[in-house]
C-alpha cells in the first residue's frame, strides 16, 4: 500500500511508497515540475497513511483541500481544521511518536515548517 497518493480533480497523478515526510516533499517537487505549476495545487486531495503536524503543515503549503488517512494526530488537526481542510481519518491520536512532531509543535507557518524540515534533512545527511 502506498504511503501517499495525490489526486488532482479526482484523478490520481502522484504516488509514493517512501517513508517519513519524503512523499509530501516529492509531491511538492512534482507540482513545481507540472506544466500548470502552482495553479493546480488548489485542486489537490490526498491519501496520506499517517498525518502528523509536519505532514499537515506541508499539506497546507501544497494547497491540499482534503486528506484521507488512517491516523491523524490532534496536533495535525490543530493545523488543518482552522484552515477548512477536510480530514477523514480511521483513528485520531494525541500525537505521532516522531521527533518532527515535537519540533514543530509550536510552529503554525507552513513555509517556516518546510524550511525547518529541509534543514533537518540536511543535518541528517551531514551526520
Amino acid at each position: 500500500m502506498p504511503t501517499l497518493i495525490a489526486y488532482r480533480d479526482g484523478i490520481e497523478f502522484f504516488r509514493s511508497d517512501r517513508n517519513w515526510l519524503y512523499p509530501l516533499l516529492d509531491l511538492g517537487t512534482a507540482l513545481e515540475a507540472s506544466p500548470t505549476g502552482e495553479e493546480a495545487a488548489g485542486r489537490l486531495t490526498t491519501y496520506d497513511k499517517i498525518v502528523g503536524r509536519a505532514g499537515a503543515l506541508l499539506s497546507v503549503r501544497l494547497g491540499v483541500e482534503a486528506i484521507t488517512t488512517e491516523v491523524v494526530s490532534r496536533l495535525a488537526l490543530d493545523v488543518l481544521d482552522p484552515r477548512g481542510i477536510e480530514v477523514r481519518a480511521t483513528s485520531t491520536v494525541d500525537r505521532i511518536d516522531c521527533a518532527t512532531e515535537e519540533l514543530l509543535e509550536e510552529i503554525d507557518d507552513p513555509h517556516e515548517a518546510h524550511r525547518m524540515i529541509l534543514r533537518r534533512i540536511e543535518e541528517r545527511r551531514r551526520a
